[in-house]
């Protein structure tokens, strides 16, 4: 995992040791996000200069590791009750038809940034860092949220071994989902359990 993230130019650890780490470009994309959120009419966190906001990533580098579009959004409609937790959707320029069906769906219901395809790698790593918490697939930004500390839901199904492939951090929380139902809608329970959980810990750690 290290030698991955010295290729991307990320620290694997809160020491500055890689010669690419752009601590600017980072903040940057912080910015970014909670510029996005003032803009969407959310400014929870503002005061402090670290807003509240959910960061999902709903991609993954291959089709079979993508738990359903539609997933996603059950599960953010089942876990977010609270209209001061903003969703934030992050990704590559390949998942911006994706993440629009997702912002689609949820639109009029929460309030949802897309910021999908318009990150480089150090700035997707500040909004992650920056985010009050994240879920996503088994993809390169779960690596980069557990990295930077956030609280992180991965969702994995049986086509990876999560022994092996798993994030690594303190707070990295890990679903695994039987083969027969992970693009099925009954695992949306199980996922919204642990990302209820998830929440519920880093509210009340936060004071939220």
């Amino acid at each position: 995992r290290d030698m991955l993230m010295k290729k991307l130019g990320i620290p694997a650890s809160t020491e500055k040791i890689w010669p690419y780490y752009d601590e600017s470009r980072i903040s940057h994309g912080r910015d970014l996000a909670h510029a996005a959120l003032l803009v969407a009419g959310n400014n929870r966190g503002a005061h402090t200069g670290k807003m509240v906001y959910l960061c999902i990533h709903p991609g993954a580098g291959g089709a079979q590791k993508i738990w359903p579009w539609q997933n996603f959004v059950r599960l953010v409609e089942q876990t977010v009750r609270d209209d001061g937790l903003p969703i934030l959707l992050v990704g590559g320029r390949l998942e911006i038809e994706l993440c629009k069906r997702i912002e689609a769906a949820l639109i009029g219901q929460k309030v949802v940034v897309n910021l999908v395809g318009q990150l480089d790698v150090q700035e997707l790593f500040g909004v992650l860092r920056s985010a009050t918490a994240y879920v996503g697939n088994d993809s390169g930004p779960s690596h980069l949220a557990a990295s930077s500390g956030t609280p992180a839901l991965v969702i994995f199904g049986a086509f990876s071994n999560s022994d092996i492939w798993k994030p690594e951090g303190v707070n990295v929380n890990i679903v695994v989902l039987p083969e027969e139902t992970f693009r099925e809608e009954d695992s949306v329970a199980v996922v919204a359990l642990s990302l209820q959980k998830l929440l519920d810990t880093t509210f009340e750690s936060r004071n939220l």
